[in-house]
């Protein structure tokens, strides 16, 4: 059963970074990506999709924005997520969040991330998490995660109230 579900978790994560890779270089034609051994090649051929979950973690570098995926037991774990100071309130972090949300639609993977403000962005916690749900993004109850969850959308859009 173990080894199910890290082929699963496995199979999952590659589909989103590859999916991630290529719809972020048509935006960021110059993004650095690095994944937990070196830095990958923009031809994601070279990739080693047998890598071990546990240790995988894919970082994406900008000269505008950074980001770190990492499997999650039940999709992917957004880390790190930052724009410039100098571009921010320019589109970029809705650019990056839109790509990641739509490719957990049509992958049907769920995406959880923990909204940390920074400080020294100036980015306030109440203006991080609007952002966040903005995107559809809520907070799990018994958790510090919150989810997006593309398969729930749809539930809720397949069963509204006819009145």
């Amino acid at each position: 059963m173990k080894r199910k579900l890290v082929k699963k978790i496995t199979q999952n994560y590659n589909e989103f970074i590859d999916n991630f890779s290529q719809r972020i270089k048509i935006e960021f034609p110059n993004i650095y990506i690095e994944n937990g051994f070196g830095k990958l090649e923009t031809n994601h051929s070279e990739r080693n999709l047998s890598l071990s979950y546990k240790s995988q973690n894919t970082r994406f570098e900008d000269f505008s924005f950074g980001i770190i995926f990492n499997p999650h037991k039940n999709g992917i774990c957004i880390h790190n997520f930052l724009v410039n100071q100098l571009l921010q309130g320019k589109g970029i972090g809705t650019i990056v969040m839109k790509i990641i949300k739509n490719i957990s639609i049509e992958c049907n993977i769920p995406t959880y991330l923990i909204p940390i403000p920074t400080t020294d962005y100036g980015i306030s916690d109440e203006k991080l998490r609007g952002f966040y749900h903005s995107f559809g993004y809520k907070r799990e109850s018994t958790s510090v995660y919150w989810k997006y969850s593309p398969s729930e959308i749809s539930l809720n859009k397949q069963y509204r109230m006819v009145g």
